[in-house]
């Protein structure tokens, strides 16, 4: 399981948890906490000075050791550098293996891919730490490149019909939104450009639900290029990500800005 943004993102940190199976949890609105992870949560204590608790469990999913999620107990995460949370991160995970006797995977680290399908580069460009840093997707194809077939003329295309691309437009790193999106709107346009390439492009609109306010708003821009039956298609997603910042009582908006390119080339 892929986890955006923060430390565990951090090289240093993928190379340290290369031995291991890595996933999460996140709790929003109080729900209860699920009652397999429970005790874990009853191991590490009640009062750990942050929200965030990290588990290293072996492979019968005994608990070997847990830590807090910042440094020194402090529940401030930006008092300490992004070098600085991925050393605390390795120390802390390389406690439990010396009595595991793991060892590092074979396989040489690379970009996900897929054989037939997108790729998608999602980032905050003007934040920094865990909200800078880029995510990497892929979404294998189903029926995106029939539905955007060459068009002898003009047409309109449904964003929701590229949901499984656009849904994965969400910012890296950031605690409320744990999930992709799960409803897209808006129009896009498929223009002919020439014998072989079109001109994909309109405004979009992603949220959490239909009656929500949507947090963010946007434009999808592309040039896809048709040879024979293959597509190849350069687009990006560009837009601002409303984000409510409780202590000034003020929303927030951050630019964010997704890559998205056909694989293979």
């Amino acid at each position: 399981m892929h986890v955006r943004g923060s430390s565990l993102s951090h090289p240093k940190v993928i190379e340290a948890l290369r031995p291991f199976i890595v996933a999460f949890w996140g709790q929003a609105n109080d729900e209860a906490i699920p009652k397999d992870i429970q005790p874990l949560y009853d191991a590490s204590g009640r009062h750990t000075g942050s929200n965030v608790r990290c588990f290293v469990l072996d492979y019968q999913g005994k608990l070997l050791h847990w830590f807090n999620g910042f440094p020194g107990n402090n529940p401030n995460p930006m008092r300490y550098s992004t070098d600085e949370y991925a050393t605390y991160f390795c120390d802390e995970i390389n406690r439990a293996p010396v009595l595991l006797k793991v060892k590092l995977r074979d396989s040489k680290l690379s970009l996900p891919d897929v054989k037939n399908g997108v790729r998608l580069f999602i980032r905050l460009p003007e934040q920094r730490g865990s909200y800078g840093t880029p995510v990497v997707e892929v979404v294998e194809n189903k029926t995106e490149w029939a539905t955007l077939g060459y068009p002898k003329t003009a047409r309109e295309i449904d964003a929701q019909s590229l949901t499984r691309w656009l849904r994965l437009c969400y910012p890296p790193g950031v605690n409320e939104q744990l999930e992709p999106y799960q409803s897209v709107h808006g129009t896009l346009t498929l223009t002919p450009a020439g014998e072989h390439q079109a001109i994909l492009s309109g405004n979009i609109r992603l949220g959490m639900s239909d009656v929500e306010n949507p947090p963010f708003d946007g434009t999808f821009d592309a040039l896809l290029t048709y040879n024979r039956n293959k597509v190849t298609l350069r687009g990006v997603v560009s837009g601002l990500y409303r984000r409510h910042d409780r202590m000034h009582d003020r929303d927030m908006f951050w630019r964010l800005t997704t890559a998205i390119e056909s694989r293979p080339e």
